[in-house]
């Protein structure tokens, strides 16, 4: 199942992911689609070393044939063996998480160095905001989680931080639940979560992210590279 109801609503979502620079999620041009099972396909193209790549999304339920002379990226539910993988999820924004914790204060801020060490602490490094994201910060004394939020296509861009010595602690559910409420109360039903694989930490994430209890899940990944790069 995919959680889109049609094209225009898939590529809201997808124009937000492409800030990112997630590696299957570029800029798209020239597009059209067809319907497929489950779902549908776009065909565009892309900018590659400032030449038109040609692209295909299978955004479906189903076994897509990658075709030739084109970037192929499939996004579903099926668990395919490809390179440069993601896991997409998806949350409704009424409720259904895990019990939060309700002993930090949760505030919308814009000191990015608050956020920075919090991600120093969390993965390492830091990375800003893309422009027009609203950013959650927990504290408790000090602070102790963030998020950032796409209003407008309601993903939580770069996922849930919380500093290692209050892992486990229920922060970060605390963050998930606080930035669905900002966004149920801006009409969106949906929340997601896209997680990048290939990093020591995969394992804790991903099972963070599925106690809480999405809605689907979903597997992101590029198929195969275009022929002749």
């Amino acid at each position: 199942m995919i959680p889109w109801k049609g094209v225009d609503e898939f590529l809201k979502w997808y124009e937000g992911i492409a800030q990112l620079k997630v590696s299957w999620a570029k800029p798209l041009i020239k597009l059209r689609a067809s319907e497929s099972k489950g779902g549908f396909v776009i065909r565009g193209e892309r900018l590659y070393r400032r030449k038109p790549q040609p692209v295909t999304l299978f955004v479906c339920d189903c076994v897509p044939e990658p075709e030739g002379g084109r970037v192929n990226i499939y996004i579903g539910p099926r668990d395919l063996k490809c390179r440069r993988k993601s896991v997409i999820f998806f949350y409704s924004t009424d409720d259904g998480f895990l019990e939060p914790n309700l002993s930090v204060e949760v505030r919308q801020v814009e000191d990015l160095e608050l956020v920075r060490e919090v991600q120093m602490s969390s993965w390492g490094f830091y990375i800003p905001p893309p422009p027009g994201r609203v950013t959650l910060l927990a504290l408790d004394e000090r602070p102790v989680g963030c998020v950032y939020i796409n209003p407008k296509n309601g993903n939580l861009d770069y996922g849930v931080h919380v500093i290692k010595e209050r892992w486990r602690q229920r922060i970060g559910t605390r963050l998930l639940v606080e930035s669905a409420k900002f966004l149920k109360e801006r009409g969106l039903d949906l929340m997601s979560v896209v997680r990048v694989l290939g990093r020591w930490s995969d394992r804790r994430a991903l099972s963070f992210y599925r106690a809480n209890k999405p809605m689907v899940e979903l597997t992101a990944c590029e198929l195969e590279a275009a022929k002749g790069l």
